[in-house]
């Protein structure tokens, strides 16, 4: 079976095939995607024709059962600790720093309820280059969430959806070494291909090609069914 290196949110990680998925299922996704690749790569200098192949690709896409089983724990959670008032009970806490205080315990209780490993959670605006959150992996192999603490003034409700976008890349990441949450083999293959080959939004000619890799839409789409 042997091993594959690969660079996922910042990290070299070597991850054993025999562990996180078939071989086999890799090279099928591999050969899969090379349109898609192509795709996102393309995007950037505008092909019409295949970014029209990979919306095409985004509308097909369908979460899996354990996406339904951990959207349907989040949205309990998020229920049971705000009822219908988000913006209330952030607006209760009045200084930046109680906000962030709250916000770290309600997304730590978001954390423990999926069971993913999330061991920082920062705020940070000046480095954010107007992203609402990113992930990323550092040296210690710590997982660290880093959230736009413009939200926690101006936005509190897409502070939860982002929240919970960035937990599903913890999620995604952490399946490759630890399939805990029972995927398929295939979509093991497809996370493991989306994070090898991944797309940063560096540009706003990038911006369409990152909103279309597999990790992705599956962020999205397992945030609209939290939320809508």
């Amino acid at each position: 079976m042997g091993l594959v290196t690969v660079i996922i949110a910042g990290a070299t990680m070597v991850i054993a095939a025999s562990l996180a998925y078939g071989i086999k299922k890799y090279q099928e996704v591999k050969q899969k995607n090379e349109e898609i690749l192509s795709a996102t790569i393309s995007l950037c200098i505008e092909n019409k024709a295949l970014q029209e192949s990979l919306n095409a690709y985004a509308e097909t896409y369908s979460l899996e059962n354990p996406d339904r089983e951990l959207a349907i724990r989040l949205k309990n959670k998020i229920y049971e600790l705000f009822g219908d008032g988000v913006k209330r009970e952030f607006e209760k806490r009045k200084t930046l720093q109680e906000k962030q205080i709250f916000a770290q315990y309600v997304i730590r209780e978001l954390i423990n309820s999926i069971g993913v490993k999330v061991d920082f959670i920062e705020f940070d605006y000046e480095n954010m280059d107007g992203a609402f959150g990113e992930t990323k992996i550092d040296a210690n192999n710590n997982v660290i969430v880093t959230l736009n603490e413009v939200l926690l003034v101006d936005d509190p409700v897409q502070l939860l959806k982002t929240a919970c976008h960035e937990l599903k890349h913890c999620v995604q990441i952490q399946s490759l070494t630890n399939n805990a949450w029972g995927y398929s083999s295939k979509r093991i293959a497809e996370y493991l291909y989306s994070w090898e080959h991944y797309v940063s939004p560096s540009s706003i000619e990038c911006a369409e090609a990152y909103e279309k890799q597999i990790i992705e839409i599956d962020a999205n789409k397992f945030v609209d069914i939290i939320f809508y």
